[in-house]
């Protein structure tokens, strides 16, 4: 299970990947929007989360997340994907050539800016001539 919070919003991620957003300031937590898997339209599964960032304004989540082609083994996902609440969806982005995200980060004021480290991985090893 995962949790973030900023300001009046909480996100959670269940050990399914059910992602369900929160309004916290109220005496009484709400539920904002319906619970979502983190999946494609079609059902198909993106990967397992390893790490999320909810933005300032509570509208869009940052996920970093594994690839579990077999259920023993994970592999680091070469993306990095926003949850769009607004728009129910998600949306992919690559990062440079044999790098990792590592961590997401969303700006604390400005909930455009959203900042992803990441490290090198050498991810061609089957390709080496020897």
């Amino acid at each position: 299970m995962k949790i973030d919070a900023r300001g009046k919003y909480m996100v959670v991620i269940t050990s399914k990947s059910m992602i369900k957003l929160f309004d916290i300031s109220r005496r009484t937590y709400k539920q904002i929007g319906v619970t979502r898997k983190f999946e494609m339209k079609t059902g198909e599964t993106i990967g397992e989360i390893r790490d999320i960032a909810l933005n300032a304004d509570g509208k869009k989540l940052a996920i970093i997340s594994d690839q579990v082609p077999f259920p023993t083994v994970k592999i680091p996902d070469t993306k990095f994907y926003v949850y769009d609440i607004d728009m129910d969806k998600f949306l992919e982005f690559k990062v440079s050539p044999n790098r990792i995200p590592i961590e997401v980060f969303w700006d604390q004021m400005d909930p455009r800016l959203l900042a992803v480290e990441t490290e090198y991985a050498n991810l061609d090893e089957g390709n080496e001539e020897g």
